[in-house]
């Protein structure tokens, strides 16, 4: 557990990377039970996340700068991954949970954030001030959370009013039928061609897929 000289910053960075870390890895879990596969940047994430929690644990005056670098990463890897996006463009009808999935995703890209957000706060504080031992919390600390609440209640309420249109019956691309792929699986399940024509498979999201 965190020592006593720690800042609140990097209290908070540290619950914010645990919490991250442990939802990353049932997520991952249950995606890859769901899939079939594990998804190689979720792997990644939920490692790092685990081991920021752990090196800001260990309480150095370094570890805040460390756990900064790899909670950027994080987000990126969280801006890139499939499922990720997936979730984004279809809050309601992502094959992988819906909107419940959906929701459990603005609030790990939250999370992240904060997690991000505090380190970088708390490596600031650390070299900027003479005790890096007594940090207090700075001043616009409860905006900044206030500002990622308000993020959130916003994205979940825009994502549950969206209308979303599934397309019913098989689509053409220039005629050719077309069948939309996700991160996962297909969007469509059956599609109907004749003897000889050609079949057009449309990868929305950037995942591999081995046919």
């Amino acid at each position: 557990m965190l020592v006593n000289h720690t800042s609140v910053l990097e209290r908070i960075s540290f619950w914010a990377f645990l919490v991250g870390g442990l939802a990353g890895l049932a997520g991952t879990l249950a995606i890859a039970i769901a899939s079939g596969a594990l998804s190689r940047d979720l792997v990644i994430t939920t490692v790092s996340t685990l081991a920021s929690a752990i090196i800001l644990a260990i309480g150095f005056r370094w570890s805040p700068l460390v756990s900064a670098l790899l909670g950027g990463y994080n987000l990126y890897l969280v801006s890139v991954e499939p499922y990720v996006v997936e979730s984004l463009i279809h809050p309601k009808t992502d094959p992988q949970g819906g909107f419940a999935h959906f929701v459990g995703v603005v609030i790990i890209t939250a999370i992240a954030i904060i997690a991000f957000g505090g380190s970088v706060g708390a490596a600031v504080q650390n070299y900027r001030q003479g005790n890096w031992q007594s940090r207090q919390a700075p001043r616009w600390l409860p905006a900044a959370l206030s500002l990622v609440v308000g993020l959130v209640m916003g994205a979940i309420f825009i994502g549950a009013i969206t209308q979303e249109t599934v397309a019913a019956g098989t689509t053409y691309t220039n005629g050719v039928p077309t069948v939309h792929m996700g991160a996962g699986s297909f969007l469509q399940t059956s599609v109907t061609i004749t003897k000889g024509s050609k079949l057009m498979l449309l990868d929305d999201v950037a995942a591999l897929h081995i046919l």
